[in-house]
Formats: structure tokens, C-alpha cells, sequence
């Protein structure tokens, strides 16, 4: 679990298990807030920030300034938004949690997905199917 030097916010609750290799960054002021009973499983990236800039040479800049000096202690003007997982949600393997997204109870979040928009109380999330020539 990160959050970063100038900000961000993690909270969980109780009886909550990170699988190994997953990675939970926080740069936002709100941050990411996890319910109670949460599973979640290897290899998930739960990220509520873009952590570098869109334009090439800023994030090339900012790569070299971290490098140099360490992780800013101001806000570099990175996008975040807030992260809300809701209570007995099970997030399977490889699974992508974006910015600004909230997960309602008991839901279930299947491996490889990327979720990118709300999740709905006790909805199943599966991985969009992909064209392999």
C-alpha cells in the first residue's frame, strides 16, 4: 500500500485480505475507503490517480525529478479521484480498480477485469471479451 508524500488516504475495515502482488495507491485527499469483509486476491491494482501526467514530456520530467529528489511533497497536479469498495466485495485476480469509482456491497469483481465506471450492490463484473487474431 502506497499513499503518496503530498496527500492521499487509505481506510479499511475490518477483516480485509490483500492477495500477494497487489498494489493499493492513495494520492487522492478523500483516498480509498475499503468495507468490512473484503477479499481481494493476487495481482489487483487499486489506484485512485493517474500518478504521472497524460503529456509525455511532463511525465518524463517528473520521472527524472523522483529519481532526483524523491516523490514530491506538493501536489504535482496529478487527476485522482475517490475509491469506495463497499462491504463483502471479492475482487479476483488481475483485477483493475480506476479512479473515482465506487463498488457496492457484496459484489464481485471476476479476474482481468478493469473497472472503470460504479459497480452496482451484488453485481458480477466480467472482463469486456477480446478479439484475439
Amino acid at each position: 500500500m502506497q499513499v503518496f508524500a503530498h496527500e492521499g488516504r487509505i481506510k479499511i475495515d475490518d477483516w480485509f485480505y490483500l492477495g500477494p502482488g497487489s498494489t493499493i495507491w492513495s494520492s487522492d485527499p478523500v483516498g480509498i475507503k475499503i468495507g468490512k469483509h473484503v477479499h481481494v486476491s493476487w495481482g489487483v491494482a487499486i489506484h485512485d490517480t493517474n500518478s504521472h501526467p497524460m503529456d509525455p514530456q511532463k511525465r518524463f520530467a517528473q520521472m527524472q525529478a523522483i529519481f532526483r529528489e524523491g516523490h514530491p511533497r506538493v501536489d504535482p497536479g496529478i487527476r485522482s479521484a475517490p475509491i469506495t469498495i463497499g462491504d463483502d466485495v471479492w475482487i479476483g485476480n488481475s483485477a483493475m480498480i480506476m479512479k473515482g469509482v465506487t463498488i457496492g456491497d457484496r459484489a464481485v469483481i471476476s479476474a482481468g477485469s478493469i473497472v472503470r465506471s460504479d459497480v452496482p450492490a451484488d453485481a458480477l463484473v466480467r472482463p469486456e471479451p477480446r478479439l484475439v487474431k
